[in-house]
């Protein structure tokens, strides 16, 4: 998925909002203290420090955090990247106060910080609500703009299937061709990648309703694939867990409240061997799948952001809510019936809205035919 195409000319040193960039590292110049910021090489962590020291191939960085961990370990450049050029993660508005280099709140990095709107954050830790500035971590309150927060600009009773929403299809392959052998590598990065950006970062620019095709195998994983290709997530170095997903999708609904976002699922491949090459045996029937399902999502009660998890789930009878019924809910769809038996009694697992394939469009036909199932029922 690309929305944006932006044209930056990048240098060795440049200034940008509180900081200087030197190429691998900020230098944070709008705190009265010696700060320094990086990413790793693979921009899963990001660093601050106290100290750094020049040498003749550059500067090394030490006396670092790692949020609230202290690190001994000096980084020297090979083992840094500039965060500019890390995935964009979002705005926040800084409150003014102190901001620090821990996110639990330790040393500070500025004591009489006067605030600033609609900043960009680097990492951020949902409990504290504080974020990864250019002056450090900061307290703040979610940015409002377009993207993040579109739906706020929606009469509350609209309901959903009377707005024009935008998905992607395939919502879970921006890393499919990752850690695949060279022989799979160029086949599933034409052929099965049709996103860009993980589930998060598609929220953060508009996407409200995603695709999710679902896989599982003898350890009763459930992931997500395209076709028989299967899913993989670079912030876990692991496949793409529906729990991933849900997880990704309750941080953007925490963080912008008025939002929803309507998860599709559709099983692609989750027939499960009843017996593998050594004759193991494997006791995962459809009920087992479906209720493992429930148990991420309707069923789970475990905490999450002060709320029970299924408190994140909109679970009323009817197919399409309206935004007030539904804002900072998962909105779940499915192809075909996901359902379960407890108790004797038949838990159902979101709405079922049946969508036929893409296919050729005959013209005289397509006007006349239904276009979805919507709960057992064909709707128009």
């Amino acid at each position: 998925m690309k929305l944006l195409f932006i044209s930056v000319l990048y240098i060795s040193v440049s200034y940008v909002l509180g900081a200087i960039d030197v190429s691998t590292y900020f230098e944070l110049d709008g705190v009265p203290k010696n700060a320094y910021l990086f990413a790793d090489n693979n921009c899963e962590k990001k660093y601050i420090c106290k100290n750094r020291e020049k040498h003749w191939y550059g500067h090394i960085l030490y006396d670092c955090y790692y949020r609230s961990e202290s690190v001994s370990y000096r980084f020297d450049p090979t083992e840094r990247n500039d965060p500019d050029q890390c995935t964009f993660k979002g705005n926040v508005n800084l409150i003014a106060g102190k901001c620090y280099f821990t996110n639990n709140g330790d040393e500070t990095t500025i004591d009489n910080f006067g605030g600033y709107p609609n900043a960009r954050f680097y990492d951020i830790d949902y409990e504290t609500m504080r974020a990864l500035t250019e002056f450090g971590w900061c307290d703040y309150t979610p940015s409002i703009n377009s993207d993040n927060s579109w739906m706020s600009n929606i009469s509350k009773d609209t309901r959903i299937n009377q707005i024009n929403i935008p998905g992607t299809h395939d919502s879970g392959t921006y890393a499919v061709h990752y850690n695949s052998v060279p022989a799979q590598y160029e086949i599933r990065k034409h052929w099965a990648k049709t996103q860009d950006l993980d589930i998060y970062e598609q929220l953060l620019y508009g996407i409200r309703y995603l695709d999710i095709r679902l896989e599982t195998n003898e350890h009763q994983q459930i992931y997500l694939t395209h076709e028989k290709f299967d899913c993989w997530n670079k912030k876990t170095h692991a496949r793409y867990l529906l729990s991933d997903a849900f997880d990704e999708t309750i941080e953007f609904l925490y963080n912008n409240p008025s939002e929803t976002v309507i998860i599709h699922l559709k099983c692609d491949n989750c027939h499960i061997p009843k017996e593998d090459k050594d004759n193991n045996n494997y006791d995962f029937t459809d009920d087992d799948f479906y209720k493992a399902i429930a148990n991420l999502s309707i069923a789970n009660t475990s905490p999450k952001f002060n709320k029970k998890y299924n408190d994140f789930f909109y679970q009323d009878k009817e197919d399409f809510p309206t935004l007030e019924k539904a804002k900072g809910r998962i909105v779940l769809f499915t192809r075909k019936e996901f359902s379960y038996s407890l108790n004797d009694t038949t838990i159902y697992i979101g709405q079922r809205v049946d969508i036929p394939e893409m296919g050729e469009c005959k013209k005289g036909i397509v006007a006349f035919k239904p276009i979805c199932k919507c709960n057992r029922q064909w709707c128009w």
